[in-house]
């Protein structure tokens, strides 16, 4: 749109408003559409190579941001009738258009009743190491009423509400969970197993909980993989991927992997663990449910999951309120067949 065309009628200023003023709202109209659609390709590229470098990874996981920025560029090009970026804003977003395609329900198989199995209810929550509101996690956990309960950042500083909440439960991982840091399971069922693994030797743990439900030992993974804000964590936390991965694929029964993963399902690393573990994620088709971060909604991304093999049917997931935590908790029922 060069200088002298002509604005839309609806972008005319009438009256006292000045020739000024609307020179500036063109200019900053064609700026705006221009900056739409210049990080549209930027974001894109960033996307496609998003395995070479970890800040590409980053940018992965906002697609539903960038689908929303795409509409409103999109919506700004018609109005000021340039057609051609129009069609660029359409070309760039679409590979975002069909990589969140993955989270509508519609056309998503359910079955109208749960298949004969035990009922499993998992609630995750990364209850932040210093939760400034520990009466509404506790008031949320005896809400959802969880069967097995995965918390990360079990710190002190919230110690006596993670001591009520343990009061629901019979069974704990790890034993001295009360002195606890980070990952700390809950269980209703029986544990007849338990252990604390290192992913590849590097002091990064997780807990291993083997649970006894309705006869059969499922193996459940409570963790929280290093958050990859940098070259070095990021590769730990990819080395957590394939560690677990490794562990459930040769894992004998169900199992289920439940946590803070640091990663949205679009990032690459996160589809190997996918792929390699023989692991569904439970949310897959169930809509967009973001779980942090939860002070900033409009930025908001899903990095908490419950992945489950195929041994379990997903019966419904549900994101819970705000608990005092950068994290909203996520809660899955499950039916183990």
């Amino acid at each position: 749109m060069s200088p002298s065309t002509p604005l839309p009628r609806i972008l005319r200023p009438t009256g006292p408003l000045s020739r000024a003023l609307r020179d500036a709202a063109a200019a900053g109209a064609r700026t705006l559409l221009a900056g739409i659609v210049a990080g549209l390709a930027s974001v894109l590229l960033a996307t496609m190579l998003a395995r070479q470098w970890w800040v590409f990874d980053l940018a992965s996981h906002f697609r539903v941001q960038y689908v929303a920025a795409a509409m409103l560029g999109l919506g700004l090009a018609l109005l000021l009738r340039r057609r051609m970026l129009a069609l660029a804003i359409v070309l760039l977003s679409a590979p975002h258009a069909v990589a969140i395609a993955g989270l509508a329900e519609i056309g998503t198989t359910r079955a109208t009743a749960a298949e004969p199995g035990a009922a499993v209810r998992v609630t995750t929550v990364n209850a932040y190491w210093a939760n400034w509101d520990g009466p509404a996690l506790i008031a949320y956990v005896e809400q959802a009423d969880p069967d097995i309960l995965v918390i990360q950042e079990a710190d002190r500083r919230w110690r006596p509400d993670l001591l009520r909440i343990g009061e629901r439960f019979p069974h704990a991982v790890p034993e001295n969970w009360r002195r606890a840091r980070d990952v700390v399971v809950f269980s209703r069922f029986p544990v007849i197993g338990s252990g604390r693994r290192l992913a590849n030797g590097r002091g990064l743990d997780y807990q291993i909980a083997d649970l006894e439900i309705a006869g059969r030992t499922v193996s459940l993974i409570g963790l929280h993989t290093p958050s990859p804000g940098g070259s070095v964590p990021a590769a730990r936390r990819n080395r957590f991927f394939a560690e677990i991965a490794d562990y459930a694929a040769a894992a004998d029964g169900p199992v289920i992997a439940a946590g803070d993963f640091n990663s949205t399902v679009w990032s690459p690393h996160f589809a190997d663990l996918i792929a390699a573990s023989g692991l569904n994620n439970a949310a897959d088709g169930r809509g967009w449910r973001p779980t942090w971060p939860s002070w900033l909604p409009p930025a908001g991304i899903a990095i908490d999951h419950v992945l489950a093999s195929d041994d379990f049917q997903v019966e419904s997931v549900a994101r819970g309120p705000t608990v005092g935590s950068d994290h909203f908790p996520l809660t899955v029922d499950l039916t183990l067949r």
